[in-house]
This record gives structure tokens, C-alpha cells and sequence, in this order.
């Protein structure tokens, strides 16, 4: 008999207390306000560690080749042929492969990997009942990643 993996441990509401709100504005320690930022740099080789080629391998990897190609709206060989570097990325389906990395990323944060896929495919109360990945395609990433805070808080609607 296979056992099933435990749901992953969520914050308890006094962790969750001690988090600063999503309003407030958090400074550099001993600063008072955005000054302290000025002469903030990006190195040189930042472009390099944000290679969108990464970003097409590791999601190809979670969701398959042919799934991403889906969601994406591309031909099934899209995928291969940016992880190869025979094709560059369209800005948009960067822009994409990115929102939707981080919405991989952020749900594996709260659910292990089987539940991640049932909560990307099923209805959502958080959105009204559609499914999350339908939503992703049609309106962006903004309110999955909504939804999927709520799922962090504990909200049900």
C-alpha cells in the first residue's frame, strides 16, 4: 500500500502575525526612507543568471514539454527549440515563462507537487469557481498568485 505525503506545514497564525503587512514598506535596517537605495547596482552578468532558457528547462521539467506549449498557446516543439537556442523568446512568452515560473514556484511553496497539479486544473472559490491555469492563460498571473496567498493564509472562500 502506498502511503501519501502529508500536506506541507503551514505558518502558524502567530508566524503569520509577526509578518510584516503586504501594505507596509519594509527599509534597509537603520534607514528612514528610499534614499538609502541610491547607488543600488545590478551586475553586469545579471542578464546571464536570468537566461530564459533556464526558465523553458525547468518548467518543461514540471509540467512537460507539451503542457507548457499549451499554456503558452505555442506549437508543441516551441519549448525545445528556446531550450536549444534555435529560437529566440518573444518578449510576451518571456514575460510568460516568467509569470508562470513564479506561480510554480510560489504554489510549491504551500502544496507538494501532486497537489500543486490538482489545484492548477481544478475549480478555485478564490476565482469564482475557474480553474487557475484557465485564468493564468486569459487574464495573467495576478489573480492566481492572489489566489494562491490566500491558500497560504488559510482562506477559504
Amino acid at each position: 500500500m502506498a502511503t501519501s505525503q502529508p500536506r506541507k506545514v503551514r505558518a502558524t497564525s502567530a508566524l503569520r502575525a509577526a509578518r510584516p503587512a503586504a501594505s507596509a514598506t519594509l527599509l534597509p535596517t537603520g534607514t528612514s526612507d528610499s534614499r538609502a537605495w541610491t547607488g543600488l547596482r545590478v551586475a553586469d552578468s545579471a542578464a546571464s543568471a536570468f537566461d530564459p532558457a533556464i526558465t523553458v528547462q525547468r518548467l518543461v521539467s514540471v509540467l512537460g514539454n507539451n503542457t507548457l506549449a499549451r499554456i503558452l498557446g505555442v506549437s508543441a516543439s516551441q519549448p525545445t527549440r528556446w531550450r536549444t537556442g534555435k529560437e529566440s523568446i518573444k518578449p510576451i512568452n518571456r514575460r510568460r515563462l516568467s509569470d508562470l515560473e513564479h506561480i510554480v514556484d510560489r504554489l510549491l511553496m504551500e502544496l507538494w507537487p501532486d497537489q500543486a497539479g490538482e489545484w492548477l486544473t481544478s475549480p478555485n472559490p478564490q476565482l469564482a469557481g475557474a480553474v487557475p491555469i484557465d485564468v493564468f492563460v486569459l487574464r495573467g498571473a495576478i489573480p492566481v498568485l492572489q489566489a494562491i496567498d490566500a491558500l497560504a493564509n488559510g482562506s477559504f472562500a
